[in-house]
């Protein structure tokens, strides 16, 4: 029973170790990991949700503003104080002359009065804006502005993460071509090692070309550390930027597609400008530059509100009806007048920073242009050295063959053998460094032109 679970638990480490080594990704796997796990991915969408509750909140300026309060107060004496004797007063006939010698008094008893010790007074405003120089709704649309910028830079984030995602990937595709390339190239050495050493015991060749071998195979070990070495870092930057913990094990699975021709995802420049997310994000700042100024020029215009406002307050001895309740109805008008001429400043401020706004929308557009027709140049001359590059492999590989043939004929050195080899695998090199650099020229031109939108 302990060996058969014993047994369990060495296979499943196996399973798991092997499950390990075979952990690949394709090139849309990684696009969907750096969207779901990138910081700045994240940091964009909470700027858009920021955006939205910036709009809701400035929505609520159409609303009534309600404003109510309360005040009690208790003094040591009261504020007001009054005694009154008793006594007799005349009677008033209706004649004042008869007042002096009236015949007739009423007895008055004494009063005391007092008032003004304690008070409660409660109030309750409501405040219904109806014009406010346009300023209510220009800031309602300059809210709904900034939430369509935070939707284009959540939009440019992707664009920027993607494109760099593609990019990483096919560098790392290419060293792993290059190792393909180089193990093949160890082999051969391999073989022509052996070669050699049999016809070392022939007595055909010296022992000098021999260790002309051995010196190759140490250049080749040499260079496939320093691919190795490159790898690595290379793919331990692409494991930080996808969000993911790093382990030399993982494989990228997609391997180098061929070039393609470049017209077939040539787009005309200045169609290609407007749809730039940078493009547009400069669009919508001259348009919040024009709606800044029109918020500005509110501040020259009245205000209008209209508003209902209740009042209560019993400021008399306790127990007496002295209490008294108001409600009334009111329209509000504020017109500047003292802050006019130091709004002419202000006002100025705005229109020329729409001025500067449209002025870098203008450069920009020229810029963004330019910059797509030099991307597609250097597109252009990357596909010509991806052809050139393959011409190339084919000229050494054929040259290597009559080498080969010219050394098994005993007419040309094992040294001339060892150079075309060599001469081959730094054609096979240079081809997938060509292939590479297209590949990353297609990325930037995609997004010069703006088509991961």
């Amino acid at each position: 029973m302990n060996k058969h679970i014993i047994f369990t638990l060495i296979f499943s480490l196996w399973g798991g170790a092997f499950a390990i080594a075979q952990q690949g990704y394709s090139l849309q796997q990684c696009k969907d990991l750096v969207l779901q796990h990138s910081k700045k991915m994240k940091y964009a969408q909470l700027q858009q949700q920021k955006a939205e509750a910036v709009r809701k909140e400035t929505w609520m300026h159409h609303l009534p503003k309600v404003e109510a309060g309360f005040y009690a107060v208790q003094l040591n004496k009261k504020m007001i104080e009054f005694d009154n004797p008793s006594g007799n007063l005349p009677v008033y006939n209706g004649d004042p002359r008869t007042l002096p010698t009236a015949t007739q008094f009423a007895f008055l008893p004494a009063i005391s009065l007092g008032a003004g010790d304690r008070m409660h007074t409660g109030n309750i405003t409501v405040m219904q804006p109806l014009y406010a120089g346009g300023r209510i709704k220009t800031g309602n649309r300059l809210s709904e502005l900034g939430v369509e910028v935070s939707k284009l830079q959540v939009s440019l984030s992707k664009t920027e993460l993607i494109a760099k995602t593609e990019s990483m990937y096919w560098q790392i595709v290419a060293l792993d071509e290059k190792q393909k390339t180089l193990d093949a190239y160890e082999k051969l050495l391999e073989t022509v090692l052996k070669e050699a050493k049999d016809a070392l015991k022939a007595g055909l060749i010296d022992k000098s070309d021999v260790l002309k071998v051995g010196l190759k195979q140490s250049e080749v070990a040499l260079n496939k550390l320093k691919l190795k070495n490159g790898r690595q870092l290379a793919l331990m930057a692409f494991c930080q930027h996808l969000g993911i913990d790093y382990n030399e094990n993982i494989r990228l699975t997609d391997a180098l597609p061929p070039s393609t021709l470049p017209q077939s995802i040539q787009a005309e420049a200045a169609a290609s400008v407007p749809k730039r997310s940078e493009y547009q994000l400069l669009q919508k700042v001259v348009k919040a530059e024009e709606m800044k100024t029109q918020i500005e020029r509110g501040h020259f215009l009245p205000e209008v509100g209209l508003g209902a406002s209740a009042f209560y307050s019993d400021a008399m001895e306790h127990g007496s009806d002295g209490r008294l309740a108001r409600v009334g109805v009111f329209l509000a008008v504020r017109i500047p007048i003292s802050n006019v001429w130091s709004k002419r400043h202000s006002l100025k401020k705005h229109v020329l920073g729409e001025k500067m706004a449209q002025n870098k929308l203008d450069e920009t557009k020229e810029l963004l242009k330019l910059q797509i027709q030099k991307t597609y140049y250097a597109l252009t001359e990357s596909a010509q050295a991806i052809a050139l590059g393959q011409k190339k492999v084919a000229q050494h590989e054929e040259f290597l063959q009559t080498i080969k043939d010219r050394h098994k004929a005993g007419v040309v050195p094992l040294s001339k053998l060892l150079e075309a080899q060599a001469d081959v695998q730094k054609a096979k090199s240079e081809y997938i460094d060509a292939l590479s650099h297209y590949h990353q020229q297609v990325v930037a031109y995609k997004k010069a032109t703006a088509q991961y939108e």
